[in-house]
């Protein structure tokens, strides 16, 4: 490779002659215009299909419902739904009226939802039937919005998603037309220093994740699957990349391992994150009969992207990216050296990157220290969180808490973290939140938690416990019950070990490293909750 960068395009050339619209109102309107009987949206498992005409319709009856409930610029929206064709048009729709979304996780607890909304302060609310009763959810009470400001989505009513948009009008068009720096979503991400972040990302980030990646790896594509959240980012970039060249969006209702290769093989999607563990099941004939050909990938050895190319026929390009950067790294579709395969590869054309030591200069080549981002379309800092901002923010570049190393070739690689994070299933569990949790409980004075690695979720938290004075050791159901009332289930710990007494840090932090150092296997003597065993 002559130059790690020599075979990537601008993040511009391949929309219309290198103009890429302003705003997601710009790209809807535009995509609608030039692909209207295409489909953008398909939601398989429901069998819900829109095409660009079709959905833009959809997005400006919804957006003049909205409009005509009183939702105006600026104003924040909490939004809890599954996948299904009524969270996209929500998203699109509030873009179209200025107005911002907050996704909320499904499997979030009240304890965590009342959080987001009023952290956020969203003054609306679009929910799925039924959620909020589960979860024992007043309206108008607390942070929670009246009932005037809600919008139920599967049900009947006056002030449901049907009667919304059944009302609306095809052409509606808002008084206020968004521009690319306005706000359009807060996008809540696991803190390492207490409760979650909100991540303000504007119209002009999403415009730039989903161009950055389709002109990365040169590959206009007819369909891409989408198998994860849609109140996470990587299916909302997705999207705007299939409406940047007239693709089709895969939407599937949940991730499913099972379900992996014949979703692939009937959906006939051409780009999508690999599934590493169908890799550990025996092939299949229909490995080899898809359309694949892109695998996109986070932390694959080169073992691993030699078999998924062996057995699928299709490249496995790693990327490495975050809510606040959006895309910042990856590896060529065209690859001029194989080293590149099992790195992060090299910074997109609309990044700068740099590797920084503990006392502010540049790493060589080799030397490990904390990656820093900066370009185009990142986020504009936190929702209401000042000294973080000063923290993570140092003269428009952004510290990622992630630690790297450069080759002498110009490759980046990921070896680790700052941020004290568990990392499993590809949901982000921040350690501070879960130990606060546990120190709820008066029968706990201090808690530590810690990532296990783990072959099928990548990592698992394990919870290290030291008993408050003179109180009764509480048995594992009662701290399994404490922590499945106010966590989402991915956050409760599978792993559990009771600790006389924790060594702490000069600066009278647990010292995890001693916690944990010269334990080859970090199961044996935890009692697993998910087995139900002492390991």
């Amino acid at each position: 490779m002559s130059s790690p960068q020599s075979s990537v395009m601008s993040p511009w050339s391949s929309y219309r002659g290198g103009a890429l619209p302003e705003t997601i109102t710009e790209l809807l309107d535009d995509a609608a215009a030039r692909f209207p009987d295409e489909v953008a949206i398909n939601v398989f498992d429901r069998a819900e299909k829109l095409t660009y005409g079709e959905l833009r319709s959809a997005v400006a009856r919804f957006a003049d419902g909205l409009d005509g409930m009183g939702v105006k610029r600026g104003d924040h929206v909490a939004v809890m739904l599954s996948n299904r064709i009524e969270f996209p048009i929500t998203w699109l729709s509030l873009a179209r009226l200025g107005a911002v979304m907050v996704p909320i996780v499904l499997s979030s607890s009240s304890r965590e939802i009342e959080f987001f909304i009023s952290d956020s302060e969203a003054s609306f609310i679009i929910v799925e039937v039924g959620l909020f009763e589960e979860r024992g959810i007043e309206v108008g009470v607390g942070a929670i919005p009246p009932a005037d400001r809600i919008v139920t989505v599967g049900a009947a009513g006056p002030r449901s998603y049907e009667a919304l948009t059944a009302s609306g009008r095809a052409q509606f068009q808002p008084p206020y037309r968004p521009l690319r720096d306005d706000l359009l979503n807060i996008q809540y991400t696991s803190g390492t220093t207490g409760l979650p972040k909100g991540v303000m990302l504007s119209h002009r980030y999403w415009i730039i994740c989903g161009a950055s990646g389709q002109t990365f790896f040169d590959l206009p594509f007819r369909s891409i699957l989408a198998d994860a959240p849609f109140y996470y980012m990587d299916s909302q970039w997705m999207l705007v990349a299939a409406l940047l060249c007239g693709g089709r969006l895969d939407l599937a209702e949940r991730p499913s391992i099972t379900k992996y290769v014949d979703r692939l093989h009937q959906q006939r999607s051409q780009v999508a994150w690999l599934t590493e563990q169908v890799l550990k099941d025996p092939p299949q004939d229909k490995e080899r009969s898809t359309d694949i050909r892109l695998f996109l990938g986070y932390n694959q050895s080169p073992s691993t992207v030699r078999l998924a190319e062996e057995r699928f026929g299709a490249p496995v390009r790693e990327l490495y990216g975050s809510t606040e950067a959006g895309g910042v790294l990856g590896v060529p579709l065209h690859v001029e050296d194989v080293e590149i395969i099992g790195t992060c590869g090299v910074p997109y054309p609309h990044r700068e990157v740099r590797i920084v030591r503990s006392d502010g200069m540049d790493c060589a080549d080799g030397e490990v220290g904390e990656l820093w981002v900066k370009g185009d379309g990142i986020m504009s800092g936190y929702w209401r969180r000042p000294e973080a901002n000063a923290e993570l923010l140092v003269d428009s570049w952004f510290r990622t808490g992630d630690l790297f190393v450069r080759s002498a070739k110009g490759f980046y690689s990921i070896v680790g973290r700052l941020k004290d994070m568990v990392r499993r299933s590809g949901e982000n569990i921040a350690s501070i939140e879960v130990e606060q949790v546990l120190m709820d409980m008066a029968e706990i004075a201090f808690a530590a938690v810690v990532a296990v690695p783990d072959d099928d979720r990548e990592e698992e938290a394990k919870a290290y416990v030291q008993l408050a004075d003179g109180v009764a050791c509480p048995s594992y159901d009662a701290m399994l019950a404490h922590c499945r009332a106010r966590l989402a289930p991915f956050k409760v710990p599978r792993y559990w070990a009771f600790v006389d007494e924790f060594p702490f840090t000069p600066s009278e932090k647990i010292a995890k490293r001693e916690l944990t150092a010269g334990v080859t296997d970090l199961r044996v003597g935890a009692w697993d909750a998910q087995d139900n065993v002492q390991r």
